[in-house]
């Protein structure tokens, strides 16, 4: 039996996201409220909805195979949070040094206006999908190396103009 999807329109999504991080925001006090975008294209749709910081996936299969640096000039210019990579690859099969290029390009990218990325997590640490299991050795390098810097760059709640 085939059932089909009726697939939600982006105003009913973007409504029911407003009120999702509203109920947050009121009840779930000091946690941060953010929505995975796929697409580093697609982040402006969540601009307004009173999100604490913008994310989205960076997987190349997806971006035509597009180095990160590249993609990031999908992102749109106007934007007033901070933007932390959600998603990226642990492990390409075939490519040892990915995720260490990855991570480099995320901590040293810079945005229209200057700023940077704030953050960016490896999917996933224990090889649960065709991703494959995180370059432990890698990360720990990565970090060691820029540990004095690191922080997830989204200021307190309480410093942010409502949104």
């Amino acid at each position: 039996m085939v059932r089909l999807l009726n697939p939600v329109s982006l105003e009913d999504f973007t409504r029911f996201v407003r009120q999702v991080t509203a109920a947050a925001q009121r009840y779930a006090l000091g946690q941060y409220v953010t929505l995975g975008s796929a697409r580093a294209k697609w982040v402006g749709y969540w601009q307004n909805v009173g999100l604490d910081f913008y994310q989205f996936h960076y997987y190349p299969g997806t971006e035509e195979d597009r180095k990160l640096v590249e993609v990031l000039l999908d992102l749109p210019q106007d934007l007033n949070r901070p933007v932390w990579l959600g998603e990226i690859p642990a492990n390409v099969q075939g490519n040892a040094g990915f995720i260490t290029e990855v991570l480099e390009d995320a901590y040293t990218a810079r945005l229209a206006g200057g700023a940077g990325l704030t953050g960016a997590a490896p999917w996933s640490m224990r090889g649960v999908d065709d991703c494959g299991i995180a370059d432990v050795a890698a990360l720990k390098h990565f970090f060691l190396a820029h540990s004095p810097d690191i922080n997830s760059g989204v200021p307190p709640r309480s410093t942010q103009d409502a949104g």
